[in-house]
């Protein structure tokens, strides 16, 4: 048989594989494995065709059965499994780095997404405790409002004589509308104008380093922070995670007094305090707004700032307020006055968690595309489907009431509110995107030069990028020393530890007796909600009374 082995016979011009010569048997081998025959072996040609021309047969190697290749490895010429072996190589190189450039990124959005959770789920447990009935008597037990009521008739009374005259003059002038500045204004927007207005400049107060409890000095030059220290249990019963610890270098103390300043999350422990920043602003102004019976919203500057929203009725539409800079209406004050650029805002409420980054800038698409630490979208979405939900069961679906009502009454009142949310809803989605569609217009729609930040210190502002230009900077200034008109300095107080001690304490009295008149009225049959504003009468009556 001459060089051929075994004896098998040929059919129609094919042989059968005991027909085929050894040689035939080992080339027909290295063909199945490589499923390619080169001439020349891939180690000749430049690295950067073998990644182009040998990248998918590489990978059809891998997926091979032993079948498929062949089953006896010592067929296969010496060459042609050296050119395989570093093929090889190279593509489960190529893979490894795939896979992990892949994995990386898996990781970099999970970090992403499970730090935007923990944020939402903040602003949720935030919103809730503003909706606590006691907390929203507590509120009202601060405000002055009987002396706001009439300061926001004058304000309309002044609005509407305003709007006439601006009709006169335009009907005179043969122009087509009056000044969208000379409407007249609603009783209830007046209102929150003027509690804006009281909280900022008599009410509260921004707090760059608090006096020192021991002699009273204040300023950076004597006030400095060291760091943080650990938190109390009375901090964190009041949300304060973080307490900032501030030395005092003045003569009395010389550096061995430490003043704490924890950053207390609770609401109605700020309306005791009444200090802060534009965190703890934002947070005891909700509870005011909300407790007035505003629809609020606390809106959370994913860049390290804090405002709210307050929907007004007569407007239909949501007013952007800051009660740090005493602004009401002004979306684009951050991005056009501060020169501060925005990532998302999320605005939270008793209707739900709602993205409203379109309201504050001028072009979302550049927004979107600056931002470092995106968020998935479809992510996002449902995520704030999940908080929106979370909110909407811890702050209850109506307003409180009173009991003994007709089931389909009830009824009916909730159906006619899910439809009054409902279009809210559409009508703001509307609204957002057609702020988005319109950058340009929306440009022109603030000609006038709104102002640079105006609270905190030249030096932290600066140091936020948060002054604006030079006009912005010049009018935030001029504002700031119109609101906050230079203090005479504090006198040195030597025991304020111990008073502050006493105010303390007589705090905790009037919430304790607050909670016990509030509890004994509800047990007795009368609604929450007007338990929680009985209550708070009951016990200013009863310390009227009280011998002093």
């Amino acid at each position: 048989m001459g060089g051929w082995v075994g004896g098998g016979s040929s059919k129609g011009g094919f042989r059968t594989r005991g027909a085929y010569p050894a040689h035939a048997r080992r080339d027909d081998a290295a063909r199945r494995r490589h499923r390619v025959v080169r001439d020349d072996p891939p180690a000749a040609r430049p690295r950067a065709s073998i990644c182009a021309a040998d990248l998918a047969p590489r990978r059809r190697v891998g997926m091979l059965t032993g079948d498929e290749a062949g089953d006896d490895d010592d067929d296969v010429r010496p060459g042609v499994a050296r050119a395989m072996d570093a093929d090889e190589l190279l593509a489960r190189s190529l893979q490894q780095e795939e896979n992990a450039l892949a994995a990386a990124a898996s990781a970099r959005d999970d970090d992403v997404h499970a730090a935007f959770a923990s944020r939402l789920r903040g602003g949720v447990e935030t919103v809730s405790r503003h909706h606590d009935d006691l907390a929203k008597a507590v509120a009202l037990s601060v405000v002055p409002l009987d002396r706001l009521d009439a300061e926001a008739r004058a304000l309309v009374t002044a609005s509407r004589a305003a709007a006439a005259a601006a009709a006169a003059a335009a009907a005179d002038a043969s122009s087509p509308s009056p000044s969208p500045a000379a409407k007249e204004i609603s009783h209830e927007d007046a209102r929150l104008l003027r509690l804006l207005r009281w909280f900022k400049r008599e009410f509260f107060r921004w707090c760059d380093a608090p006096p020192c409890d021991v002699c009273g000095a204040s300023g950076p030059e004597l006030v400095s922070c060291v760091g943080m220290t650990p938190p109390t249990a009375n901090d964190l019963a009041h949300g304060a995670s973080r307490v900032e610890a501030y030395a005092c270098a003045s003569a009395t103390c010389d550096g061995a007094v430490t003043t704490r300043f924890p950053r207390y999350n609770d609401a109605s422990k700020l309306l005791e305090t009444r200090r802060g920043r534009c965190g703890e602003f934002a947070n005891a102004f909700a509870q005011l707004c909300v407790a007035l019976g505003y629809d609020t919203r606390w809106v959370i500057d994913w860049e390290d700032h804090v405002w709210c929203e307050v929907f007004s009725a007569s407007q239909g539409r949501w007013l952007h307020c800051d009660a740090c800079e005493d602004a009401c209406d002004q979306p684009l004050l951050y991005e056009k006055g501060w020169g501060k650029k925005l990532s998302y805002a999320i605005a939270f409420g008793r209707g739900g968690v709602k993205d409203v980054t379109r309201r504050y800038v001028v072009d979302f698409d550049a927004t979107v595309a600056a931002r470092t630490r995106a968020c998935d979208d479809a992510w996002l979405a449902g995520a704030l489907r999940d908080a929106s939900a979370s909110v909407r069961a811890a702050c209850g679906g109506g307003g409180g009431g009173g009991g003994g009502g007709d089931g389909a009454d009830d009824g009916d009142a909730a159906a006619a509110a899910a439809a009054m949310e409902a279009k809210r809803n559409a009508d703001e989605d509307d609204e957002l995107a057609a702020a988005a569609a319109n950058a340009t217009s929306r440009e022109g729609d603030h000609q006038e030069t709104l102002p640079g930040r105006k609270t905190g210190s030249v030096a932290w502002r600066a140091a936020r990028g948060e002054l604006g230009d030079a006009v912005s900077a010049a009018k935030a200034e001029e504002a700031r020393d119109e609101i906050e008109p230079a203090a005479p300095p504090a006198p040195p107080r030597a025991k304020k530890v111990e008073l502050s001690d006493e105010v303390k304490a007589a705090y905790e009295a009037q919430e304790a007796e607050l909670k016990a008149e509030f509890r004994k009225l509800v047990l007795g049959g009368m609604a929450r909600e007007e338990a929680a504003t009985t209550a708070v009468d009951n016990v200013k009556k009863a310390r009227a009374r009280a011998p002093r």
